[in-house]
């Protein structure tokens, strides 16, 4: 597609590349900065607390991860080493994300069709790496320790072992 940012040949179309697997024009996956993040790399996270109101500056990593320079394929049709490139760049990213300082939490998603967000077709996910932990996120962990706590079991490994047995 002549317009897309993410497909061969309009890499300049796109914001600056982190990371690719494959030379050249031959790229199998690309990790670029988000051309629109919502969060800005630069700088360190200052929170304010001002009476009761409390806030943060926008500090954090927002990178796309182009899976394929194919415009219209779909992860499901990766081939099993394409996909393997697919996740080998995605742990990439995630741990070097994880050991800057400044992180708290990383998240990788992939939206798929417009009613999930997904504003260009090409096959992307996201990876938005944040100073805090979201409250969310954070009332679940506390939930799942507190269930460990109550009944001596993991909750993750118990429902997953239920999972598996369906």
């Amino acid at each position: 597609d002549p317009d897309c940012p993410f497909c061969p040949g309009n890499e300049g179309m796109s914001a600056e590349e982190c990371f690719r697997i494959g030379e050249g024009a031959e790229w199998r996956v690309r990790v670029i900065k988000n051309k629109f993040p919502a969060l800005e790399d630069q700088g360190r996270p200052v929170r304010r607390s001002e009476t009761i109101h409390r806030s943060m500056n926008g500090v954090g990593i927002h990178q796309v991860l182009v899976e394929s320079p194919v415009h219209n394929v779909v992860t499901a049709e990766l081939s099993v080493p394409h996909l393997v490139d697919v996740l080998a760049a995605a742990k990439r990213q995630y741990q070097g994300a994880a050991a800057d300082s400044r992180i708290e939490h990383v998240v990788i998603f992939k939206n798929h069709g417009a009613g999930a967000g997904t504003s260009l077709e090409h096959p992307h996910w996201q990876m938005i790496a944040m100073p805090l932990v979201p409250a969310n996120v954070r009332t679940r962990i506390e939930e799942a320790m507190r269930y460990f706590d109550d009944i001596g079991v993991c909750v993750f490994c118990r429902m997953l072992g239920e999972e598996l047995e369906l």
